[in-house]
């Protein structure tokens, strides 16, 4: 099974031999290759080293099928054979000049996939200032830059990228490199420089929600409440699918700074625009504290005949048990709550809309893509 995927390889490459070569070379040619291959199957690789290079000097032609041989390691995850072959490659005075930047791209590609990120720098910095080669060597130093969180050459890199191509999307990326640097700013106590990455951010990407996020927070860590509720605010223009997100600690803000009585108008006109669990739940809440429970029972009722969610009747029914006496319909109705309970856990609360990774924690960049932003809450038949 080993030696399968490399039969493309040989069959390439006694295709591709000129047609005024003796017909007798080509058994000792593919002789040549499978020994070399045995080799590296074997972890003898000088041997094999020395054979592939006997076939490079009688055989320049072979070039290319070094390069694809080597990527074929690499994808197999046999990234030790694919950075010997290429480098080997590297080292051979054979090569004509396109040969050698294709060699110099694989190697980078194989030090990469074998986690050597500073040895896959050198080559994509040199093969970044070339026009053919830029836009793939730069993406790829910007994957490097991104798993080592050097935001600084991460957010220069992706600035060139997004000149070279102003509609992929990278205007949101560099966003999320400078809230990774808020981040760390507000960490550290560094106020001036929170706020400075964050309009950074907002420049970049006006739509940014984790940007006014980290503001509030910001805000809040000073204890100005007003400026964190304008900021928790603003997110129901940006996405209103992060409001489950900001929902309770702009609430918690704003009771700071505001009656009840304000606090409720304001949530029964954001339940009213928008279909959340989480808003209509800490409407009923609050109205609860304020007005009593058949009230708030009230409201929740209504909005469940429209727009039934798991959460909603799960919070329905703990309003009901305080009323119940009979111990079988208290017993009945606990059942219930547990089903509801279980069905909430068992719904993933967020989805990446690039490659479908669910997850009931957020994340600003996807565990399975890593995209930037590209996680988003999701609302399904029964709510968030």
């Amino acid at each position: 099974m080993l030696l399968l995927p490399f039969g493309v390889v040989i069959g390439w490459l006694l295709g591709q031999w000129p047609g005024n070569r003796k017909a007798a070379a080509l058994p000792s040619l593919s002789n040549q290759y499978f020994r070399g291959l045995n080799y590296l199957i074997n972890e003898e690789q000088d041997k094999a080293i020395n054979i592939f290079t006997k076939i490079l000097e009688d055989n320049p032609e072979t070039v290319d099928t070094h390069i694809s041989l080597g990527s074929l390691f690499r994808r197999r995850g046999e990234t030790a054979r694919a950075i010997s072959i290429h480098e080997n490659l590297m080292n051979h005075s054979n090569l004509s000049n396109e040969q050698r930047l294709a060699a110099q791209m694989e190697l980078g590609r194989d030090y990469m996939r074998a986690g050597l990120l500073d040895r896959a720098e050198v080559p994509f910095r040199e093969l970044s200032n070339l026009p053919d080669y830029q836009l793939n060597a730069l993406r790829f130093l910007n994957e490097i830059y991104d798993q080592e969180h050097d935001w600084d050459r991460a957010i220069e890199i992706a600035k060139n990228l997004k000149d070279l191509d102003p509609d992929s999307g990278w205007n949101i990326v560099i966003a999320h490199y400078y809230c990774e640097k808020a981040d760390l700013a507000l960490r550290n106590n560094e106020d001036q420089l929170v706020e400075t990455y964050l309009q950074k951010s907002l420049d970049q990407f006006s739509g940014c929600v984790r940007a006014n996020i980290i503001w509030a927070r910001l805000f809040e860590k000073r204890s100005e409440f007003a400026e964190a509720v304008n900021k928790y605010k603003m997110v129901e223009h940006q996405n209103p699918s992060f409001l489950p997100e900001v929902v309770p600690r702009l609430v918690s803000a704003y009771e700071k700074i505001a009656e009840a009585d304000e606090i409720i108008d304001f949530l029964q006109d954001l339940a009213a625009k928008h279909s959340s669990t989480t808003v209509l739940l800490t409407l009923v809440k609050k109205t609860n504290e304020q007005y009593g429970e058949q009230k708030a029972e009230k409201i929740l009722l209504n909005s469940l005949q429209s727009k039934p969610s798991v959460q909603g009747l799960e919070y329905l029914i703990s309003l009901t048990l305080g009323r119940i006496k009979n111990s079988d319909d208290k017993s009945i109705l606990l059942g219930l709550q547990r089903m509801m309970l279980q069905l909430r856990e068992e719904k993933s609360l967020y989805k990446c809309k690039v490659c479908g990774f669910q997850a009931r924690q957020p994340h600003w960049q996807c565990p399975g893509c890593r995209n930037w932003g590209s996680i988003n809450p999701t609302v399904g038949v029964y709510g968030e």
